[in-house]
């Protein structure tokens, strides 16, 4: 697959810059765990944090592999999907509804606040595993930080990351990273196996990549960079 190279001439290199440092991921004293599918569906946690009363996962499909595993470890698991009439796997812990995620509520669309108001809830943590096919940006942003911070633990698929230089994705894109840099730190980061890349110059950025990121006060920070990829990742053309 050929590898674009990307104009620079629309937002300011340094703007993105400071978008991508937000998404530097911080090695952490706990160690991590894949949870789900060796492939699509698996991500890394840290292991102190499998101890959650409930998942919110949208973004369902064909693959359900990380909320199995914590609905038998006792957490309800929330799923939403509008384009799958249920889960591939059915489980007494899962409760599904058949919405799209996104900014606000219409007659297809929850928004984030809406759909956690309205699920049966436990009192622990919460965890929040968003693969939403670019819906991720919009449907973060008006999530009030309160809300947010029920999570310990929050893992994003972004998607066409390479609109970050477009003037009009911008804004969204960064503001809504820097939300939850507010209170999460960045500790893991995967390139999508099967996205193609753009270039910066000399650096090859991937267009789509999953990202863990924790609450600060749930983890313990050792002041480096985490190594990457982990030996967990798995990594195609190596």
């Amino acid at each position: 697959m050929s590898t674009p190279e990307l104009a620079l001439n629309h937002v300011h290199p340094f703007a993105v810059r400071e978008v991508i440092r937000l998404l530097a991921p911080q090695a952490i004293k706990e160690p991590l765990i894949r949870i789900g599918s060796i492939g699509d569906g698996g991500y890394l946690i840290p292991t102190t944090r499998l101890n959650v009363s409930d998942v919110f996962s949208p973004g369902v499909a064909d693959v359900c592999d990380f909320e199995w595993r914590f609905a038998e470890l006792g957490a309800k698991c929330h799923l939403c999907d509008l384009s799958v009439d249920s889960p591939p796997r059915s489980h007494p812990l899962f409760y599904f509804t058949k919405k799209f995620l996104g900014p606000f509520t219409t007659h297809s669309h929850l928004s984030l606040e809406e759909w956690i108001s309205m699920s049966p809830k436990g009192d622990g943590d919460w965890i929040l595993q968003m693969d939403i096919e670019g819906a991720e940006y919009s449907t973060l942003l008006p999530c009030p930080d309160a809300l947010l911070r029920r999570f310990s633990i929050v893992v994003v698929e972004f998607h066409a990351f390479n609109e970050v230089f477009s003037p009009t994705s911008f804004p969204l894109i960064s503001m809504a990273i820097s939300k939850l840099s507010r209170n999460f730190t960045p500790i893991h980061a995967h390139a999508n196996n099967a996205a193609p890349h753009f270039l910066v110059g000399d650096i090859n950025f991937p267009t789509c990549f999953e990202m863990t990121f924790a609450r600060r006060d749930v983890i313990e920070q050792t002041g480096k960079y985490a190594e990457l990829p982990h030996d967990l990742d798995i990594v195609t053309g190596k």
